[in-house]
């Protein structure tokens, strides 16, 4: 792994967000993604999805009891002013087209919207490649428009992000 990718990667699931959610192939999640959100001392959620279909919502394959954990998960975070990185496999990692992912994640978030009537105050993060990452945010911006995005994939540095004073402290 080169060091930008797993420093933007620590920078989003560390400390740019509230909590991550991982929709991995990987039954032990995504390394990089995991260790930057357990370095940050953040909350960390994953969607296993047993083949590389990159389908979750209504895969006999995938735990469907977990997604709608991880639904709830994201729309009380989202409801509450936190912020959601997106992360998982990029496309080449998964048999399907981009489009695919964009519409699960589509569902995804449809679900969450159901969860309340409250409004969105949260914002949704990725680290801007290509599958997860940019389904994310292109779902989040279609489903709740307004809503805030952000996406961080220029941390092209060899040195580790820095965590705020207080986490240090903590």
């Amino acid at each position: 792994i080169a060091n930008h990718y797993k420093w933007r990667t620590f920078q989003n699931a560390g400390v740019l967000s509230d909590i991550t959610i991982d929709f991995s192939l990987d039954e032990r999640g995504s390394g990089a993604t995991q260790a930057g959100a357990r370095w940050g001392k953040k909350p960390y959620q994953q969607i296993f999805i047993p083949d590389k279909s990159g389908l979750f919502i209504n895969n006999g394959n995938v735990d469907q009891k977990r997604v709608e954990e991880v639904i709830e998960i994201v729309s009380d975070a989202l409801r509450n002013g936190k912020t959601v990185n997106i992360a998982g496999n990029e496309i080449n990692k998964l048999s399907v087209m981009q489009d695919d992912i964009n519409y699960q994640m589509e569902l995804f978030f449809e679900e969450v919207k159901k969860k309340s009537d409250e409004p969105i105050t949260g914002k949704v993060i990725s680290g801007g490649q290509t599958g997860f990452d940019e389904a994310g945010i292109i779902a989040a911006k279609k489903v709740f428009p307004g809503i805030e995005t952000e996406v961080n994939y220029s941390s092209k540095t060899n040195k580790p992000p820095q965590l705020p004073a207080q986490s240090i402290s903590e």
